[in-house]
């Protein structure tokens, strides 16, 4: 099995400006009327976003990026010059259309999904404790359609999970990396 198999987007975010393109998939992202900048990445280059200019990429709903009762994974790089907000990394979670969202909510780093009946179901990676500033983080996280789990990891830690056996909601919110609503 190769590492592409079954992978729908990659998104490095190291374009110098102007909207991500995906690598492998061909739904690239558009950039806010603020497009996030140029930044040094862990890999190569990178995507900085300020919060308060409600910097981000997005991509209206289509097939690719929707889920529902199925499994699906993200990993993601994700670096924080501060922890003075809640900030949504990435995700599709507009109100009454929720999905999924890879958060820092509360101090800690989070994943969420929804489904269409009983609401939402979360999961907090605990094991980093509250996550510092000015530190680099590979996130994983995702949904098990078959053990009926949600789960996030940090930095090949403890694999936090969260049960519920209701799938997640096949919603029409856009697609957000650097929010998630």
């Amino acid at each position: 099995m190769a590492l592409t198999d079954n992978l729908v987007a990659y998104y490095k975010l190291d374009e110098s400006s102007g909207n991500a393109t995906d690598a492998v998939g061909g739904t690239s992202l558009t950039a806010s009327a603020s497009a996030p900048t140029a930044a040094t990445g862990k890999i190569s280059g990178a995507r900085q976003f300020t919060s308060t200019s409600t910097q981000r990429f997005s991509l209206a709903d289509n097939a690719t990026h929707s889920t529902g009762d199925i499994d699906f994974s993200f990993s993601a790089w994700v670096y924080m010059d501060a922890r003075n907000n809640n900030r949504g990394f990435l995700g599709k979670w507009t109100s009454g259309q929720e999905e999924y969202a890879l958060v820092y909510l509360s101090n800690r780093l989070g994943f969420y999904v929804h489904d269409a009946s009983s609401g939402q179901h979360g999961v907090n990676a605990d094991d980093i404790g509250d996550s510092s500033a000015s530190t680099w983080y590979h996130i994983v996280c995702g949904h098990d359609a078959l053990a009926n789990i949600a789960f996030i990891q940090v930095n090949g830690g403890t694999r936090y999970t969260v049960a519920h056996t209701t799938g997640v909601r096949n919603g029409t919110s856009p697609f957000n990396i650097g929010d998630y609503n």
